[in-house]
């Protein structure tokens, strides 16, 4: 995949080998056509990008995107002075994170974090190395006999090893990353060694302020369980549905831990797992709304550290807290 950052000389040398192909044209001559086409790419990019409208600046002390990428997870998280992206979606939807990533303006992260080793979720991670500057790069530590031999996974240590300036560290209970004054990210989990890959998700929690969001990547029951019996701290206000709102997450005993003020589920449209499912929708809205980006699309998540909001694609806010 090319490089998304484009800079001024690169646009100023396709316009002049754009204009030499011209003169070389009219003067009966042969071009070089693969030059050409990358030329008209650049400056199609350059065209492209004049119409779009300048991000905004974070709104209050933390936000929340929640991406649009089907059946997966993508969560792109700001502050005024740092960006994290936690998890991808599948390779197909590479080009839409990176134009998310484009559209808030962030031309580096300061954290990337993959859950687990699942192509819904990592899916576009290298993509997405190869593209933006990752300062440190987070993930689950796995013994070698659950070390993924997939194309994605293959593409993922590749895109580091090309990466030299990204630090790549393993996923530790209780280490913390400052992402801006007054907000702070933690990880909670995995407490255990699993032999399930969605079992190892990195669970990590943000404190912004007064307010806390909860991220869990496809945890299911029994590593719910073990985050409780280590006595982790699980309250948030904001709670990252697991596993797309599978059964096997978000147990009655999980949820009275985390005791949210909302849900985000990340899901696709008509899927054929039939997420989320009914019995967890049901549990969810015992503690308050929930929001799907099947049925919403994009999803901005906002605190100023007191209050709490919710934006839709659609433009239409509800303020929560």
């Amino acid at each position: 995949m090319a490089k998304r950052r484009k800079n001024k000389g690169g646009l100023a040398a396709a316009i002049l080998c754009l204009f030499m192909a011209a003169v070389t044209l009219m003067q009966g001559g042969r071009v070089d056509l693969p030059a050409v086409s990358d030329a008209l790419d650049e400056v199609g990019d350059a065209l492209s990008s004049m119409g779009q409208v300048p991000a905004e600046p974070v709104e209050g002390l933390f936000e929340l995107v929640a991406l649009d990428i089907g059946q997966g997870d993508s969560f792109l998280l700001r502050t005024k002075e740092k960006a994290v992206l936690i998890d991808t979606g599948e390779a197909e939807y590479a080009d839409e994170v990176l134009e998310v990533l484009d559209r808030y303006g962030v031309e580096q992260l300061d954290l990337a974090i993959a859950s687990h080793m699942h192509s819904d979720h990592m899916g576009g991670m290298a993509d997405v190395i190869d593209a933006v500057p990752v300062k440190t790069f987070l993930m689950t530590e796995l013994p070698e006999s659950m070390t993924p031999t997939s194309r994605v996974y293959e593409n993922l240590l590749t895109a580091l090893e090309q990466s030299p300036e990204t630090e790549v560290v393993p996923a530790r209970p209780g280490d913390t990353y400052p992402l801006g004054e007054g907000v702070t990210l933690t990880i909670l989990g995995p407490v255990a060694e699993y032999d399930d890959l969605n079992l190892t998700s990195v669970v990590c929690r943000v404190d912004a302020g007064d307010r806390s969001f909860l991220f869990t990547g496809d945890m299911e029951k029994q590593a719910e369980q073990d985050l409780i019996r280590e006595g982790a701290d699980l309250s948030a206000d904001v709670l990252k549905v697991g596993h797309h709102g599978a059964n096997t997450s978000s147990t009655a005993a999980f949820l009275e831990e985390v005791n949210p003020v909302c849900s985000v589920i990340s899901v696709g449209e008509g899927n054929s797992y039939g997420h989320p499912k009914a019995p967890v929708l049901e549990r969810l809205t015992e503690y308050g709304p929930v929001y799907r980006t099947d049925l919403l699309g994009e999803i901005r998540v906002c605190t100023d550290g007191v209050a709490l909001w919710v934006e839709s694609e659609n433009g239409e806010r509800e303020d929560l807290l």
